[in-house]
């Protein structure tokens, strides 16, 4: 995504926002991220008297398979970064080349989206994962399978326990 900074660099004004939508395909993550809709981007730009700084807030959607029940589903995630245009100034912002007035976001955006993904998502917070014994879906259906699960090593104690009582 390239940013065309000319106007606001000719201006007084020392705010702008940008807000434009990337098409997926544009950003090449099919290798790593299904993208599933364009990528919302806004773009806060400042200006101080020597430097250029930019905040960049970013919501994207995207295909991903559930850590419990395995089913696939759209997930969104909304991240943002900060940016030094021109100079390098901090090492918590990531320093982006001023060039003919213009700013290219787009390496920048593919960085994020890869480090904002998150490592394990479920389809919904009560999803009840797969049976561990017939395999079935339990968001889908129920099984009759036996779940307690008994520690062999723990299974005589069981035993002398029922002998008892």
């Amino acid at each position: 995504m390239i940013l065309d900074l000319k106007d606001f660099l000719k201006d007084d004004s020392v705010y702008k926002q940008y807000i434009k939508g990337i098409r997926p395909e544009s950003l090449q993550t099919e290798d790593f991220v299904k993208l599933t809709d364009d990528v919302m981007c806004t773009v806060d730009v400042y200006k101080t008297d020597e430097n250029l700084y930019g905040e960049v807030k970013l919501v994207y959607k995207y295909m991903e398979t559930c850590a419990r029940c395995l089913d696939e589903f759209e997930h969104q995630v909304e991240t943002e970064f900060k940016i030094s245009i021109g100079e390098e100034n901090g090492e918590d912002e990531l320093n982006i080349e001023l060039v003919d007035d213009k700013i290219d976001l787009t390496d920048a955006i593919v960085q994020s989206i890869y480090i904002s993904k998150p490592i394990k998502v479920l389809c919904k917070d009560d999803c009840k994962g797969i049976c561990q014994k017939c395999g079935i879906n339990r968001n889908h259906g129920d099984c009759n399978c036996d779940e307690e699960i008994v520690d062999p090593r723990l299974d005589k104690l069981r035993k002398l326990l029922d002998k008892e009582v």
